[in-house]
């Protein structure tokens, strides 16, 4: 008796979990704009050494347009 008890009780467990783990987590509202406002960005990440000087000038002139996005910005808040 014990050891269907047992059985039973492993059977509840293994189902509970085996639920949870089934699960797909939810992303929230705003991770999910982050995603989306970030994908797609930047240049494509080199494979092949050849690749690097190009990869690295373009990863230079992005980020030269996103500080002067940025400064924008902070320029715009301050005068408000």
């Amino acid at each position: 008796m014990k050891m269907i008890a047992m059985l039973l009780a492993l059977l509840i467990i293994g189902l509970l979990y085996y639920q949870q783990l089934a699960k797909q987590p939810v992303l929230s509202e705003q991770t999910e704009a982050a995603l989306e406002a970030t994908q797609g960005t930047g240049p494509k990440v080199p494979t092949r050494p050849d690749e690097l000087a190009t990869f690295d000038k373009e990863m230079n002139a992005l980020m030269q347009e996103e500080a002067e996005k940025r400064a924008k910005a902070l320029k715009e808040a301050e005068g408000q």
